[in-house]
């Protein structure tokens, strides 16, 4: 008895989280500034669940002299 309690109550629990997905949340602009790798993002919304996101930033790059043969680095 306790088994078939427990196997309706994960169910239930389990079932209610995958239903959660379904609603419709709207996106919405956002400006983010990352100072670690120093940048810009910007990224607007298109349809109701996509965005579109456009970086302005610094990179950096680079490897180990003796790891590698020929890059730059």
């Amino acid at each position: 008895m306790k088994k078939i309690i427990f196997l309706i109550c994960s169910v239930t629990v389990f079932s209610s989280q995958g239903f959660s997905q379904e609603t419709i949340k709207n996106t919405s602009t956002v400006l983010r500034i990352n100072f670690l790798n120093p940048g810009i993002e910007y990224e607007t919304p298109v349809f109701n669940k996509s965005t579109v996101s456009m970086n302005l930033g610094v990179g950096y790059g680079g490897s180990y002299p003796n790891l590698t043969s020929g890059a730059s680095g």
